[in-house]
C-alpha cells in the first residue's frame, strides 16, 4: 500500500513539474510570435499542439487529424477546391476503425481525436472559414507512406513548409528537420512526446515560432 503511495506520489510531481516547464516554454514562444494570423496545413496533429502551445485560435481544418502522404498532398496541391466541398462519413470505415472517416472528393481524413462525424464535420467546417491563404505553413513527417517520390512532389508546393525526418543522412533540403533520437527506427517517432522532465517535448528542438514568424 505505502509503494503504490509512493509511485502515485512520485507520478504526480514529475507530472507537475514537466506541465510547469511546458507553461514556462509555451509562455516565452507566445512571447516571441508576431505573425498572430496564420494558417497551418499540417498532415497529422503537430500543427495542432502547436497552435494550442501558442494559445493560438485554430485557423485550420487541419487539426486533430491526419491524412496518408498521398491524399495531403492532393489536398494542399488543390487547397481552395477541396475547401470548397462538402466532407462525407465513411461509415464502413468509421465503424472498422473506431473513429470517424471520412472522405473529401477523392480524398480520405482519418478524425482519429474525434468522437463522432457530427463533432468532427462540426469542428472542420468552422476551421476552414478561417485559412488564411497568404500565410500558408506547411508540416509533415517522414512516416506512413512517405517516400523520395513523395518529397519530390512535397518541394514542389509554394509554400513555406517543414519535414520532420528522421536521421541526418535524410537532410537533404532546406525543408528538411532532423530531430534527434529517432535515428535507430525506419522513420520518425511521435516528436509530440515528452524529451526531458521539464517540459520539452521533441518538437521543441525545432523553432517553430521563427518558422511561423518567417511570413
Amino acid at each position: 500500500m505505502i509503494s503504490k503511495i509512493v509511485r502515485l506520489m512520485k507520478r504526480w510531481i514529475s507530472d507537475t513539474v514537466w506541465k510547469v516547464g511546458r507553461k514556462f516554454l509555451d509562455y516565452n514562444n507566445s512571447k516571441r510570435l508576431v505573425n498572430n494570423d496564420f494558417t497551418i496545413i499540417s498532415r497529422n496533429c503537430v500543427g495542432g499542439v502547436i497552435y494550442h502551445s501558442l494559445g493560438k485560435q485554430f485557423s485550420s481544418p487541419t487539426i486533430n487529424l491526419f491524412m496518408s502522404q498521398k491524399d495531403f498532398i492532393k489536398f494542399i496541391k488543390e487547397l481552395e477546391a477541396y475547401i470548397k466541398l462538402e466532407i462525407k462519413e465513411d461509415k464502413n470505415a468509421s465503424q472498422t476503425l473506431g473513429y470517424p472517416v471520412a472522405k473529401c472528393g477523392d480524398l480520405t481524413i482519418y478524425f482519429i481525436h474525434y468522437k463522432s462525424f457530427k463533432e468532427a464535420k462540426e469542428k472542420w467546417d468552422r476551421r476552414k472559414k478561417r485559412i488564411n491563404y497568404k500565410k500558408i505553413f506547411l508540416i509533415n513527417t517522414d512516416q506512413d507512406d512517405y517516400s523520395r517520390e513523395i518529397d519530390n512532389e512535397y518541394a514542389k508546393l509554394p509554400y513555406p513548409k517543414i519535414l520532420f525526418v528522421h536521421s541526418k543522412k535524410q537532410v537533404v533540403a532546406p525543408y528538411h528537420v532532423y530531430i534527434k533520437g529517432f535515428d535507430h527506427k525506419p522513420y520518425i517517432g511521435n516528436i509530440l512526446d515528452r524529451k526531458n522532465k521539464f517540459g520539452r517535448r521533441y518538437l521543441d528542438d525545432f523553432d517553430y515560432v521563427s518558422f511561423i514568424n518567417s511570413l
